[in-house]
């Protein structure tokens, strides 16, 4: 796969995901449809792993990076008041983990499809 290719898989997977959560926030989505939080974070996820594979150009840290990036993403939500349940509260908690791990599965999408097709560091 290309550097060009590549990065046009990253902007649209990252794109779909802006407009994805913002449809989400304007319409109430996350409140209203289970399981819609799930899909955005196994989006964002993919979405970040991708970046990081793209902009550091390492497959090994791809994992690692997006779980960082999911806690700051939760910190986010704390300092906004977004977290849904009270921060501490054992659905907090759960809710919390919950994502975490829905991140790392996206990434680790990421890091299958890099590691199966041979995409080589770009």
């Amino acid at each position: 796969m290309n550097s060009l290719k590549l990065a046009f898989i990253t902007i649209f997977m990252l794109l779909s995901l802006l407009i994805l959560h913002k449809f989400g926030v304007s319409n109430h989505l996350y409140l209203n449809i289970w399981y819609y939080d799930i899909i955005a974070h196994f989006l964002g996820g993919i979405g970040l792993a991708l970046s990081i594979f793209y902009i550091l150009k390492d497959r090994n840290h791809i994992i690692t990076l997006t779980f960082v990036l999911g806690i700051i993403w939760e910190l986010y939500e704390i300092y906004f008041g977004l977290t849904g349940h009270p921060v501490g509260s054992f659905k907090y908690l759960l809710d919390t983990i919950k994502d975490l791990i829905i991140d790392i599965l996206g990434a680790m999408t990421v890091w299958f499809f890099v590691n199966r097709n041979k995409v080589v560091n770009i």
